[in-house]
């Protein structure tokens, strides 16, 4: 899975960040360390949304819509969702898509599989499909 660059990274935050401001969702960012495909340390950011009735998560995956994406992308979102299910969150769990490369076939797919697994509220978008929805 091929990690955006910074420059990719920073234009992918801004327009997801611009959806939540126009829905008026206030929100707290937690960096999430994590490990690549090839094993390096690397992090991820986790949107919590704190002025919404139902605890909303969401995670803008910075990363390309490659081939292999979808299966990786796939173990460490079933991951995530399971520890929040330990600890007995109960909550609606937005996945952003935010690479380029990204289907709404694969993110369908995703959604599938992942709300199988781990019995979570998720839903799974391409970042376009997250602005047009405006949330």
């Amino acid at each position: 899975m091929t990690i955006l660059t910074v420059d990719e990274r920073r234009a992918c935050y801004q327009r997801f960040e611009k959806v939540l401001q126009q829905a008026g969702l206030d929100y707290v960012v937690h960096i999430l360390p994590a490990t690549d495909s090839a094993g390096d340390p690397t992090d991820f950011e986790e949107y919590w949304v704190t002025n919404r009735e139902q605890p909303t998560k969401l995670f803008p995956v910075m990363a390309k819509g490659e081939a292999n994406a979808e299966s990786e992308m796939s173990a460490l979102a079933a991951q995530a969702l399971k520890a929040h299910s330990a600890i007995g969150s109960d909550l609606t769990y937005y996945m952003v898509l935010c690479g380029s490369g990204w289907s709404t076939g694969q993110a369908a797919s995703l959604q599938s599989g992942l709300s199988s697994a781990t019995q979570a509220r998720v839903l799974v978008q391409t970042l376009d499909e997250f602005e047009a929805s405006g949330m």
